[in-house]
């Protein structure tokens, strides 16, 4: 493969998985696999660029706000609630739409998948 191509493909994988700002409006779009909406509760989440979020979740059929603080590197999540128990999410952000967090949840694997909303 030439010089040229690889650089080309190189520049490509960069810009579809690195660093993309999380900032903006988010909602929830599937929960992966299905069952297990009580374990990723977001049902929509507001970030802004100084690291704090607000969020609507849903638990046990009810809704709540709450917000905190978050970190976001480009691959991993961390959300610092107010009222609770931080959590750690690997994050995937496809074209800055779409955003897949990666949880264990007593051993299981699940994944939110939320698209960013138009502002």
């Amino acid at each position: 493969m030439s010089k040229h191509v690889r650089c080309v493909v190189a520049m490509f994988c960069l810009t579809m998985l690195c660093g993309c700002s999380i900032a903006g409006s988010w909602k929830t779009v599937r929960i992966e696999p299905e069952g297990m909406a009580d374990s990723f509760a977001f049902s929509s989440v507001d970030f802004d660029k100084d690291g704090k979020y607000s969020a609507v979740v849903k638990y046990e059929g009810k809704s709540r706000t709450t917000s905190g603080k978050y970190e976001w590197n480009g691959f991993n999540l961390k959300i610092i609630p107010r009222d609770g128990e931080n959590r750690d999410y690997r994050g995937e952000m496809w074209w800055g739409k779409t955003l897949k967090l990666h949880h264990k949840v007593d051993g299981k694997s699940m994944t939110g998948v939320l698209e960013r909303m138009a502002e």
